[in-house]
């Protein structure tokens, strides 16, 4: 499985600031998707992610480059895994994992639970708490389309835990990018997954997240 450490940043981001930590994370070394793990979705999107964290703040910035983008769902908890959408699925310990889904226009859906089944939703106000920017200058609906997503996750957010701060912490998880409804649907990994049909709720799968000492 593999590993990916993420750098500490010594900030804590106001609204003010989405876009300075935006330029922040361009600075930062990217991951990949690069697993297409079904052949009969076999369209691969260009997929990179940058992941940063301060001590009580997640950073995800994803960058994507797809044929065309789709964005129907705009209410919090909707299915936002039809549009063009990316997703970071985090687990704290063997208790459950969150699912965290994003599409192009930055609405979320949030769930926790241990497998694909279970999902609990979070309430909306607790997602509301999340704050985003998107790059939409090249964003479009009807061609080449290239778009990106900047995201801050509070420690609140993982409300199934008590986490006062990331330092040290160790998780599994995975990322991903997908569109169950786009004119190309298609499953694209961080970690690869073995599975006869589309999943991404296979923890199993997941790959170590460690979070660097500051």
């Amino acid at each position: 499985m593999p590993i990916l450490i993420v750098p500490f940043l010594n900030r804590e981001i106001n609204d003010s600031s989405l876009s300075a930590l935006s330029g922040i994370m361009d600075n930062l070394q990217k991951i990949t998707l690069e697993h297409t793990p079904w052949k009969t979705h076999s369209y691969k999107p260009l997929v990179h992610v940058a992941v940063g964290y301060a001590e009580s703040e997640i950073y995800l910035k994803f960058y994507v480059s797809e044929q065309m983008s789709r964005a129907v769902n705009k209410n919090s908890n909707t299915l936002v895994y039809e549009d063009s959408c990316v997703e970071f699925f985090v687990m704290f310990g063997n208790t459950g994992y969150y699912n965290l889904e994003f599409n192009c226009i930055g609405t979320a859906l949030v769930g926790f639970g241990k497998h694909k089944y279970d999902r609990v939703l979070l309430p909306v106000s607790e997602i509301e708490k999340i704050k985003y920017v998107v790059n939409k200058e090249q964003l479009s609906f009807t061609g080449t389309s290239y778009w990106e997503l900047t995201v801050v996750i509070p420690a609140s957010l993982f409300c199934y835990h008590s986490i006062k701060n990331f330092h040290g912490l160790r998780a599994s998880g995975n990322f991903y990018k997908c569109g169950d409804r786009m004119e190309i649907p298609h499953y694209v990994s961080w970690s690869d997954i073995i599975s006869e049909t589309p999943n991404f709720h296979l923890p199993e799968y997941f790959g170590d997240i460690l979070f660097g000492q500051n």
